[in-house]
């Protein structure tokens, strides 16, 4: 998944250089917020990692995906 900042000039959308851009990948590091962060029912035996099919709800210069 890709998050990146994109602007819309005469019709067109463009990426923004910003240092919030980035890729995430079934490796990157992720940590667990919310009200179920901590929660017995989530603990493994090792930390959680990646994103897999996170981009429910997305929002992209064409619509929601």
């Amino acid at each position: 998944m890709t998050i990146a900042r994109v602007e819309l000039t005469d019709g067109r959308w463009r990426v923004i250089d910003d240092e919030l851009n980035r890729r995430l990948t079934a490796s990157s590091p992720t940590t667990l917020s919310g009200p179920l962060a901590g929660h017995r029912s989530l603990e493994t035996a090792t930390d959680p990692t990646g994103v897999i099919g996170g981009t429910a709800h997305a929002s992209t210069p064409g619509g929601p995906t």
